[in-house]
């Protein structure tokens, strides 16, 4: 019963055909089409602009483009055009939560943005982390022994 309300309320929220065109876009960025998922998230913005759902969907698409991306030239674009998106969700989630505090979909959409931005920012890596930033090599009285290159290994950098 109380999914029902929440339901209702996020339907009130959310126009159907944009709820149906976001969830058409995120099946497809799971099926690693990203170009498909990038024009139905696209579309489902150009439906209303205003909301931040929309944008924070873009966001992880472009995130995940980046990430399987083999081209460095794509991969900035795709995280350039990430960052964008991260921008537009939290500006239009921060006026929707000016309006209204209790705005659940707005915390939401702006929740994924944080996460996208979090997951790109995160030092995992040689690209984007430096030696110095790493975890310390594995050490201590368990680690007496063992070879320096096992202890590389056993550590864990991300």
């Amino acid at each position: 019963m109380a999914m029902a309300g929440t339901e209702a309320g996020a339907s009130s929220l959310q126009p159907a055909g944009m709820r149906a065109t976001l969830r058409q876009g995120i099946d497809r960025a799971f099926n690693m089409d990203y170009p498909g998922a990038d024009a139905l998230l696209r579309k489902a913005v150009e439906m209303n602009p205003e909301d931040p759902t929309g944008y924070a969907f873009l966001a992880l698409n472009h995130l995940f483009g980046s990430e399987v991306s083999f081209d460095p030239k794509q991969r900035e674009a795709s995280q350039e055009a990430m960052l964008r998106c991260v921008g537009e969700a939290l500006a239009r989630g921060e006026e929707r939560v000016g309006k209204n505090p209790r705005d659940g979909q707005a915390y939401f959409a702006m929740a994924l943005a944080r996460t996208a931005k979090f997951r790109w920012a995160l030092p995992c890596g040689k690209s984007r982390r430096s030696r110095r930033h790493r975890r310390p090599m594995a050490s201590g009285p368990a680690w007496r022994g063992h070879s320096r290159k096992t202890r590389r290994i056993m550590t864990v950098v991300c």
